[in-house]
């Protein structure tokens, strides 16, 4: 279903943003609060989520942009870009010129984003191309793919930088990663792709070819445009933080080139402010892509992601590469296709076995694929660069998609020789149920929460032992799912994940496990063991039968009516003995089908004292509806459960908190994964917390009033 939400949300943004126009950032809120109701949350819960994910993204974010705004603004009015071209041109030569716009792409580019970037250096390009009379593709296409390259491989920019912060990856050696990449893509999609298209005879548009003159005494010299320009990289390869790397830069840059300069603070202020204000739609984008990724996580989208790229068996590297150029297909907008694609991708990152540096580099160049008609980028070529739709569709949306496939190619390239992160240690839950049986799931969460707090991974293999003919049909499928994720540590929820799994196999089982939830004793497995502890299930029978009897004093006969089942058969032999010793003449009476049941039920109204009803997971052809009913007209003596299922039919209840159990086992595994304790120095524990259920309906059928101690409540089952 989450699936489906997710595949309506990404329709819902391309129609907002393609079809109605609506700006990037409110399409986003839009498709977030959509995604937020769809998967059920309440509008408090989707406007803290939304919030949440704006405060955790522009959180680390906003500093960079600003800082890097203030910076590119400074660079542009100084005139240290045109000392810098200036320098590079004399260095090159008019054979080379291409190669002096592309070093000057990077370098300019590196701190500004690519619309800044692009209009600074495009006069420039102009220039070069009618006075040296080399065609403007041949300049141009080297320009646009050093922009495109430093955009979309390169820190401080908005998307990789943000991407590494989701990730939990090293900005630093994301940067140094894309760094390793930039050659080869500049090359492929600057000058060697601007060699098919040197006969083409465009020239600058009139209306546009308004080039600034620099008088040489305004301009700054070459060792200080250097510097400003480069400061950020070079403190960011020292280890300094990016967002102070650029702060310091862009300090450093107002007053070289411009107090130091003879420029006023009034001037000065009015630039930056000019430099904040054109960023502030790409903050809002990145905001609303981070309300987008946290509503699809909150809502569940993610672990349906993650269960979903498992089973399609694709690597995490194209996973990621194929997330965000799907989007950009969609969306359009690089920068809103990578967040978005982020969001998607972020479940199955700390698995991937993968540096998330790489996957960073391989979600950013995705987002630059399939460039096109809902693309800013692609307008900007047409309209600079004079040319037609179908020359843009050749030139820039190839261009784009050079780099995009070289970036996903060398991802894998590096991935082969980049030391892959150790990642979280593995807990496997083998799960004696399926997936929606209510108890177990509240024991898994609660074991998935307490783990995943603690840095560990949660894994969960199900048994699925009720619903098979035979309960070990899945041993041979979870012995392999134990090799195949190799955990530091098991927990075994259930006895059946204990009888069929570990006591046969305990001895291949190289690591320690936790069970969780058995019923009773472990006696029978053998265990504890040296490597084995565990929390075992204990019904409160004792306390439920004696909360009745204060009224019921005479009651004798006791009639347990439940599932035909191995654990029932089990209980049967536990509970006998409990029951003769609370003074009962206890009989049990074990079914299999739902009409049975019905029988059953119908004469125990002359036979008990006191009926107790355990469970009914194995029954087969069970109508709670017609169950609910049945037990209303029916009932004429009081009826008791320890189980959750059955307090919609029984007069009274009291009920183990399944989630303690998964508390307890979290708790054991990290102590003996974090080297604080040993599963031998742990004693077996027993459940210790209950629930109380009272449905008033039932009881009243058979005389019933609920007598409980003083200070003690219960809840009302309607």
């Amino acid at each position: 279903m989450q699936l489906i939400i997710l595949s309506a949300a990404v329709l819902l943004l391309l129609l907002l943003i393609a079809r109605c126009k609506l700006n990037a950032f409110l399409a986003l809120l839009v498709a977030s609060f959509f995604v937020a109701f769809a998967n059920g949350l309440s509008l408090n819960a989707a406007v803290k989520s939304v919030t949440k994910g704006i405060g955790d993204t522009m959180g680390s974010l906003a500093l960079i942009l600003v800082f890097g705004a203030m910076l590119g603004k400074s660079i542009e009015e100084s005139g240290a870009a045109h000392t810098i071209s200036q320098a590079l041109t004399r260095l090159f030569g008019r054979r080379r010129l291409q190669w002096s716009v592309v070093v000057t792409g990077l370098l300019v580019g590196l701190p500004m984003v690519y619309n800044a970037s692009f209009l600074v250096l495009i006069p420039l390009v102009y220039t070069l191309s009618v006075t040296s009379g080399v065609p403007l593709m041949a300049l141009g296409i080297p320009l646009s793919s050093a922009l495109s390259v430093t955009h979309g491989y390169l820190p401080p920019h908005p998307a990789p930088a943000s991407i590494a912060v989701l990730y939990g990856a090293d900005v630093n050696r994301t940067l140094l990663y894309g760094l390793v990449l930039t050659p080869i893509a500049t090359v492929l999609a600057g000058p060697v792709l601007a060699h098919f298209f040197r006969h083409l005879k465009n020239t600058p548009p009139p209306e546009l070819y308004t080039p600034r003159a620099f008088q040489s005494a305004e301009l700054p010299p070459l060792s200080l445009s250097l510097l400003a320009t480069l400061a950020p990289v070079l403190l960011m390869l020292a280890g300094a933080d990016p967002s102070v790397a650029l702060g310091v830069a862009a300090l450093f840059a107002l007053w070289s080139l411009g107090l130091r300069r003879g420029r006023g603070m009034d001037s000065l202020m009015k630039s930056v402010a000019a430099a904040i204000a054109s960023v502030s739609m790409v903050m809002l984008i990145i905001a609303g892509g981070g309300a987008f990724k946290q509503v699809l996580l909150d809502g569940g989208t993610g672990r349906a992601i993650e269960q979903w790229a498992k089973s399609a068996h694709l690597h995490p590297i194209l996973l990621a590469w194929l997330a965000a150029a799907l989007l950009r297909l969609a969306l359009g907008s690089a920068t809103v296709a990578a967040i978005t694609a982020a969001g998607l991708v972020l479940p199955v990152v700390p698995g991937a076995g993968v540096a998330p540096e790489l996957l960073v580099l391989a979600t950013t160049a995705g987002s630059l694929m399939f460039s096109h008609f809902n693309d800013i980028g692609f307008w900007m070529f047409k309209q600079y660069y004079n040319v037609s739709i179908r020359q843009t569709f050749q030139i820039w949306t190839v261009m784009e998609s050079i780099v995009a496939v070289v970036g996903l190619l060398g991802a894998f390239a590096l991935s082969a020789v980049v030391a892959k992160p150790a990642g979280p240690k593995i807990v496997l839950h083998i799960n004696s149920y399926h997936a929606g049986y209510s108890t177990s799931d509240q024991a898994g969460e609660a074991l998935k929460k307490g783990l995943e707090s603690n840095g560990l991974r949660y894994e969960v293999f199900y048994l699925d032992a009720k619903r098979q003919q035979r309960p070990d049909a899945l041993v041979p499928k979870a012995l392999a799912k134990i090799k195949e994720l190799n955990p530091a540590l098991i927990v075994a929820g259930d006895d059946d994940a204990v009888k069929f799994v570990i006591k046969p196999h305990l001895a291949e089982i190289a690591v320690p496990v936790v069970f969780c939830g058995v019923n009773w004793s472990a006696d029978e497995y053998t265990l504890p063991s040296d490597r084995v502890t565990g929390i075992l299930e204990v019904l409160p029978i004792e306390e439920t039968l004696n909360a009745v009897r204060r009224q019921f004093q005479g009651a004798r006969k006791l009639i347990t009516l439940s599932e035909d089942s191995t654990s029932e058969r089990n209980n049967k032999a536990l509970m006998s003995p409990i029951f003769r010793g609370l003074g009962f003449e206890p009989t049990t009476v074990m079914v299999k089908t739902f009409d049975d049941w019905k029988r059953e039920f119908i004469r125990a109204q002359t036979e008990a004292d006191i009926l107790y009803l355990p469970t009914n997971g194995a029954i087969q052809g069970w109508d709670a509806a017609e169950a609910k009913a049945f037990v209303l007209a029916q009932t004429r003596k009081p009826s008791v459960t320890c189980d959750g299922f059955m307090t919609p039919y029984a007069a009274f209840g009291l009920t183990k908190e399944a989630a303690e159990q998964g508390e307890w086992a979290a708790a054991s595994a990290v102590a003996i994964l974090q080297g604080r304790a040993s599963p031998a120095s742990i004693a077996v524990a027993r459940n210790s917390r209950f629930r109380c259920y009272f449905n008033p309906a039932v009881a009243a059928r058979a005389g019933l009033r609920l007598l409980l101690p003083e200070g003690e409540s219960c809840q009302k089952v309607e």
